[in-house]
Order: C-alpha cells, then sequence, then structure tokens
C-alpha cells in the first residue's frame, strides 16, 4: 500500500492544454502538473485502515461512564440553569 502510494504520487505529469498540447501555466507564470489524487487519497485511506489508525475510521466507538443522551440533557440543565441565573 506505501508502494502504490509513493508510485501514484511520483506520477506527476505536465498538465497540458486540451488544444495547443502545451504546458499549461497558472497566472504567476509558475507551470502546473496533474496526478490521480483520487488513487493516491484511496491508498492513503486503505493504509489508515490497515494500520487501525482512528481517523480512518468508518464508525466511531464512544465509551465512558454516561451516555451521549445524559451528556446532551445535562448540557441543557446547565444552559438553562444560566439563563435563570442571567434573569434574576
Amino acid at each position: 500500500l506505501v508502494k502504490l502510494h509513493q508510485r501514484v504520487t511520483q506520477e506527476i505529469k505536465p498538465a497540458l492544454h486540451p488544444k495547443t498540447r502545451k504546458q499549461m501555466k497558472d497566472e504567476e507564470g509558475n507551470l502546473l502538473f496533474v496526478f490521480n489524487a483520487a488513487a493516491a487519497n484511496r491508498a492513503l485511506e486503505l493504509i489508515g485502515k490497515h494500520t487501525e489508525i482512528a481517523a480512518f475510521r468508518d464508525r466511531l466507538e464512544v465509551s465512558g461512564g454516561i451516555s451521549l443522551v445524559e451528556r446532551l440533557q445535562a448540557g441543557r440543565d446547565r444552559s438553562r440553569m444560566k439563563r435563570v441565573e442571567d434573569v434574576g
């Protein structure tokens, strides 16, 4: 997978104008290049999943003492108490 990512990112080609076939430049005169960004991104995603990097997980595991619903309710209660203090 790592070799695949390296190979994909090394396959950088000049960006050619479709009609003239000359290499294109940006507004500042810098030469433009293209590469297969989708393949490079997919290779990185597969590497991340293979090595168990949490940033690439499809599912999020939540653990802790209180549930998400309880945490949301506690936040709402604190918000209501703050409004009552501000009014009173």
